[in-house]
């Protein structure tokens, strides 16, 4: 495939690297490099060493992989906290997980994202929005971004811009706690997409399918336990409160 000969390519300038990632400058996408994890894999064991080994080989800053890459990330969590060491062999359950997750990895070649938004970003444009949507489970928090504008046709379009994914940690946390660390992702992010973007705070629209965490960020932090104050005060100087919906 184009991504597994990608470093064959780059001098003829049809793919090129961009931020670690696989530009196709022919079709102007991001695609995913897989030589070097593919290469891991025919030697492929089934320890927690190889899990490490292999997934730390993906590289994804934009969040493209988010889906998958936070399987492995959850898998490992459940090695550490079974108290595997490096070189064991996996239980089979642990197994079973490790090889269903091998076995998809291939497949990400399939996988190309657009490098533009296809949406006319003029700087202080009113037109232009980023909606962000913040979710948890008991395995894992996330939050995702998306670019909502026109097109040169004047056309309202919507584009993926950027995820965030954690998983959930080890001290085990309520359910609401955890929609509440995915909110928070949810601020950084939009915080930290706004310069580059060139857009304002009142552009962020925010929301969470969690009426509890959506009523802590719209009223006072102070009225609420350290763990959920100390989260909130950072939330509400990221994002304007008001910004926050439910859906």
């Amino acid at each position: 495939s184009g991504v597994e000969h990608a470093t064959e390519t780059d001098i003829s300038g049809n793919v090129l690297k961009v931020l670690g990632l696989v530009w196709r400058s022919e079709k102007d996408e991001f695609v995913f490099d897989l030589k070097g994890v593919l290469n891991i894999l025919k030697g492929k064991e089934n320890t927690k060493r190889n899990v490490l080994q292999t997934s730390a080989r993906i590289f994804d800053p934009i969040g493209f992989l988010t889906p998958f890459t936070i399987q492995v990330k959850s898998l490992f969590q459940e090695l550490w906290e079974r108290g595997i060491i490096w070189d064991e062999q996996l239980p089979t359950d642990l197994a079973e997980k490790w090889n269903q997750w091998c076995a998809e990895l291939p497949k990400l070649h399939l996988l190309a994202n657009p490098r533009w938004y296809h949406i006319d970003i003029q700087p202080n444009s009113q037109t232009l929005k980023l909606h962000y949507f913040c979710d948890a489970s008991e395995k894992a928090y996330s939050a995702v971004a998306y670019l909502q504008g026109p097109n040169k046709e004047g056309n309202i379009v919507t584009s993926f811009v950027a995820s965030k994914v954690k998983v959930a940690p080890l001290k085990k946390l309520t359910l609401p706690r955890l929609e509440l660390m995915g909110a928070l992702i949810g601020a950084r992010l939009g915080n930290n997409l706004l310069k580059p973007l060139n857009m304002e705070k009142n552009q962020l629209n925010m929301r969470t399918d969690s009426m509890i965490v959506f009523h802590w960020i719209r009223s006072a932090a102070q009225k609420w336990k350290p763990f959920v104050s100390n989260r909130v005060t950072e939330i509400q100087s990221l994002t304007n409160p008001e910004r926050w919906s439910h859906c």
